[in-house]
């Protein structure tokens, strides 16, 4: 076991933030984050001796999902609810129609894309100043948790919820 002294300070789970695009007046402080994982399919090279791997040229990410503290007026639950039920015509066929038209949530700017988003990670430092931002590009809802509420529990009600997206980057560090 090595005597090296550590020099930096440890990330705790509970200092996250996400800002959504689409809704720049909700906000979601997340007690747990789970990054998209990343995946590259080696291509295959046969040769006489044996086959032989290179890095592959499609990068896979897998879904986003956190967990976030459910406000009080909970306008942040329900804006994934209206969004996902949009997104599915289940509830109301108009707010389908809206997500599918070419109106102020468009991210790409052509008619049928207003489903997506992008949504900027906050790390936060042990003192809750910007750390680091991820920017998750191209981001919807596939799954909502149920928040539960148990009477007389003074805790704050947490949700859990994933996205699907295209990519995500890491942005320089905050100086």
């Amino acid at each position: 076991m090595s005597n090296e002294t550590i020099t930096e300070n440890l990330h705790y789970n509970n200092k996250w933030r996400l800002a959504l695009r689409r809704s720049p007046g909700v906000q979601y402080h997340c007690t747990a984050v789970e990054f998209p994982s990343i995946s590259l399919t080696p291509i295959k090279l046969p040769t006489p001796v044996g086959n032989r791997y290179v890095g592959g040229k499609v990068v896979d990410f897998g879904q986003f999902t956190f967990t976030f503290k459910v406000d009080e007026d909970f306008s942040n639950y329900i804006n994934i609810f209206e969004w996902m039920a949009g997104i599915a015509g289940s509830t109301d066929m108009a707010k389908y129609a809206e997500l599918t038209s070419n109106v102020k949530n468009n991210i790409i700017g052509t008619a049928g894309h207003n489903i997506y988003t992008d949504g900027t990670l906050i790390a936060l430092t042990n003192a809750s100043n910007i750390n680091r931002e991820f920017n998750i590009i191209n981001m919807f809802p596939i799954a909502l948790g149920s928040p539960q509420f148990v009477g007389g529990n003074a805790e704050i009600n947490l949700c859990t919820v994933s996205f699907q997206c295209d990519y995500f980057e890491i942005l320089p560090k905050k100086t």
